[in-house]
């Protein structure tokens, strides 16, 4: 019967489309996944791969690929990735797929809970998080709209896999309020749900239709799909999403899977696709979240722009915590961070710690300069002469320094930091730099003291002891994530030592601003 009707339609319409998306189809996986994150190998992303798609299977197209749109108001992303079921080069002319077959994927034949899903296009790889938390927004467009949405369930899925994520969930295949909950094994959680249910994302799950009782399609939500963009010619199909969020609590630090894909349900004739925005996908970057745990693959070279010459290193040593950091040798060098977008905002905050001479103390006028790029020039932020950085004699009695600058001029789509020494010999002095945070938050304004108060044990699991050394008295605790987000504050305390319950917290690292006589000091300190 679908057949029929689609013999039918094709005699009906005239197909115009306006041109203002392109795709690319001739990328490599490295490449495809360069257009999320600017620069893949400053990401952790590591092991990329497509085990299921239509080249591999002597297709004579790709059905995966980037995808951009120019000036066009009925589309919400600019670029991204596009997944498919038939060929993705040209998405504005996607018709019928006919017999062009090739297998589907057991994971989304569970959770449609029918075993006949065909022409899969699957994305995977590995990634270890800088930050505490995946968040990934998505449009779901098919041509099964609007004739085939009551019972052809063409279905996208988005699994995270690593610690902290159960393989074994719940998910409630048919938006039916009357049927239970399956309980299913995909090697990890499927987030590309409907917000606030385990409703997975299909075009039975999402439209505005009736569908008769019994139908697959009867219990749809139609407040996620989109009228009003739907079947306006931008794209080839019919029928679309609003824009999804897939989102995930994750413990920086950690190794995480991802596996993205997409199939048709039943038969190939109507194709469905999935855009994922490259804006939204923020899983953090070296150098904006330098790596603050000893397990994280660090490749400086390939993140940050360096003169020839340059004498840096990531080490783990002379740190409380055994993290990795910067370590800045003496020379006439610069190292640069990766260019970040900051055209829209109005200010910027940047933050990092500083220690010197971890191995040997740089001296007096062996100064480390600190300049920002507007955009069209390096601009002055400040210069720092080692003798004003707190300095350490042993890896065991050391405490880095906390520096923060707001900077609400010159900020440009291209701004980068960049780091220099003019002066020292070379490995015989060295100024260390950890835990670089670029943001717009800011986790301070005010003057730093140092050497006031002293937090233990730390890490810690459940309590951190938070102690003053001398006589002063904590007037107020707040602790901040690694984005500047206030996490939770004490106030009113009037002693000079506070135990502070920290279980509720996630695993990773934070930062307790602590203030005393009108003066504050942040401190981190690591969650296990």
């Amino acid at each position: 019967m679908k057949t029929l009707q689609f013999a039918f339609i094709l005699l009906g319409l005239n197909f115009t489309f306006a041109q203002s998306v392109s795709s690319n189809t001739s990328l490599t996986l490295d490449d495809l996944l360069d257009t999320m994150t600017e620069n893949l190998e400053c990401t952790s992303i590591t092991n990329v791969s497509s085990p299921n798609n239509a080249s591999i299977n002597s297709q004579n197209f790709n059905s995966f690929g980037s995808f951009q749109f120019q000036n066009e108001q009925n589309f919400a992303f600019e670029s991204g990735i596009v997944l498919a079921t038939a060929d993705a080069s040209n998405l504005q002319s996607i018709i019928f797929s006919g017999n062009n077959l090739w297998p589907g994927d057991a994971d989304l034949d569970a959770l449609i809970q029918e075993n006949n899903t065909v022409n899969a296009t699957v994305l995977e790889f590995d990634f270890t998080p800088f930050r505490n938390k995946l968040s990934v927004d998505y449009i779901f467009a098919s041509k099964e709209y609007p004739l085939f949405v009551c019972n052809f369930a063409d279905t996208f899925a988005f699994i995270v896999s690593g610690p902290g994520i159960s393989d074994v969930n719940p998910y409630d295949h048919d938006a039916n309020p009357n049927t239970a909950e399956v309980n299913l094994d995909l090697g990890g959680k499927n987030i590309a749900t409907l917000h606030g249910t385990t409703i997975p994302v299909n075009p039975s799950n999402v439209h505005n239709h009736t569908c008769g009782p019994g139908s697959l399609g009867e219990f749809a939500l139609s407040q996620y799909y989109d009228d009003q963009s739907s079947g306006n010619n931008v794209l080839s199909f019919d029928g679309q999403t609003n824009p999804l969020t897939a989102e995930i609590d994750l413990i920086p630090g950690e190794s995480y899977h991802i596996k993205l894909v997409i199939a048709d349900r039943g038969d190939s004739a109507f194709d469905s696709a999935v855009f994922i925005d490259a804006d939204s996908f923020e899983i953090g970057r070296i150098p904006e979240d330098l790596p603050y745990d000893p397990s994280l693959p660090v490749n400086l070279p390939d993140c940050w722009n360096a003169t020839d010459g340059a004498n840096y290193n990531i080490v783990d040593t002379c740190s409380d915590n055994s993290e990795n950091y910067l370590q800045l040798y003496g020379g006439n060098y610069s190292i640069e961070t990766a260019a970040i977008d900051a055209g829209s905002l109005t200010e910027i905050i940047v933050s990092w710690e500083m220690l010197n001479g971890c191995e040997d103390a740089a001296e007096a006028g062996e100064n480390l300069i600190i300049e920002y790029f507007d955009g069209s020039d390096w601009q002055f932020l400040d210069e720092i002469d080692p003798v004003d950085i707190q300095s350490t004699n042993s890896d065991e009695d050391n405490d880095w320094m906390f520096v923060e600058y707001i900077i609400n001029e010159g900020l440009s789509e291209n701004f980068m930091l960049r780091f220099k020494r003019e002066n020292g010999n070379n490995l015989e002095d060295d100024i260390s730099i950890a835990n670089l945070v670029i943001s717009d938050n800011p986790i301070s304004t005010e003057d730093f003291i140092t050497e006031v108060f002293e937090i233990y044990p730390n890490p810690a699991t459940n309590f951190i002891e938070i102690e003053t050394k001398n006589t002063s008295l904590i007037e107020n605790i707040q602790v901040f994530d690694l984005n500047g987000k206030l996490i939770k504050s004490k106030n009113y305390l009037s002693n000079n030592k506070f135990t502070l319950n920290i279980e509720d917290l996630n695993t990773g690292v934070y930062f307790a601003k602590i203030k005393s006589a009108g003066k504050s000091e942040v401190k981190k300190f690591i969650k296990k």
